[in-house]
């Protein structure tokens, strides 16, 4: 009896010191997996600083890391107590660090590009996300400025729709009427518009600053820079100015060329509006509505 209790009892010892050894070679892979983690956000040591502070009552010693305190009253800046304050800065640096990655891959891991489709009203080859065009602007050719929001973002693909052309269509027409009855107002002399020019520029191989040539090119230039709410670079003509009629003369020819455009570009939509379903099968026979790269 004896003997079957100590076999027992050697047997238990033995499981026991089974466990504690699997228990120690987990911990050890644990903390062999931490030091891994922490080593891919390491702190950057030269950023590291010690400031002392003295005062009639005290005398303390800071550690800063990039200009912010990380460790306030150090004891003293013996080596081993600074080594062990950067140690403790160094695992919540990666412990942000590492959450930060963490947040970056599940954004990443959660974000669908979809698949590459056709704008109703640009034309462009954009991603389609949950069946929608993403977001993006586009030039118009009626100026040529970049307008941050295209009319097709955040709408179906031309392979599948063609119900936001008459929206595009409603807002070119409206435009079209507008510009019109401004250039004939400009043109009956019922309407002088404030116009804007380049002020004197110092240029290369000049002293001083130097008046602007009065020319198509230079117009335009300043109407950019009235389109980007530039207005150091510009100052308004007065209607007596002699280079008003120039100015105006080019705005007139401006408009009649952009009213041009827009009677194109309405006619382009139509005809490309009727014949949606011809054309969106076009483009699904070419591929370009299915394929990711």
């Amino acid at each position: 009896m004896n003997f079957e209790v100590k076999e027992v009892v050697k047997i238990d010892a033995l499981e026991d010191m089974r466990r504690k050894e699997e228990g120690a070679s987990k911990k050890a892979a644990k903390q062999a997996q931490f030091a891994a983690w922490m080593a891919k956000f390491v702190p950057d040591e030269s950023k590291y600083e010690l400031r002392r502070e003295k005062t009639p009552y005290y005398e303390s010693i800071h550690l800063f890391y990039d200009g912010q305190a990380v460790e306030r009253f150090l004891k003293d800046d013996d080596p081993k107590t600074v080594a062990k304050a950067k140690a403790k800065h160094h695992a919540g640096f990666a412990k942000a660090q590492g959450r930060d990655a963490a947040r970056e891959a599940k954004r990443r891991a959660a974000y669908d590009p979809g698949r590459r489709q056709t704008c109703q009203i640009c034309g462009r080859w954009i991603r389609s996300k949950s069946g929608k065009i993403a977001h993006h602007g586009y030039a118009r050719p009626g100026n040529g400025y970049i307008h941050h929001t295209c009319y097709g973002s955040e709408q179906p693909p031309f392979e599948e729709s063609n119900a936001r052309i008459p929206y595009y269509q409603a807002w070119l027409e409206n435009r079209r009427t507008n510009l019109r009855d401004e250039l004939k107002a400009i043109q009956d002399g019922a309407f002088m518009p404030v116009l804007y020019w380049l002020k004197p520029t110092t240029y290369a191989g000049h002293d001083k600053a130097v008046e602007p040539e009065v020319c198509l090119e230079n117009y335009k230039l300043a109407l950019r820079y009235l389109a980007l709410m530039e207005m150091d670079d510009l100052f308004a003509v007065e209607s007596t100015d002699e280079r008003y009629p120039t100015l105006l003369g080019f705005l007139v020819a401006l408009q009649e060329a952009q009213l041009q455009n827009l009677t194109a570009e309405i006619l382009y939509f139509d005809r490309k509006f009727q014949d949606w379903f011809s054309e969106a099968k076009r483009l699904e026979w070419c591929g370009r509505g299915g394929e990711l790269d």
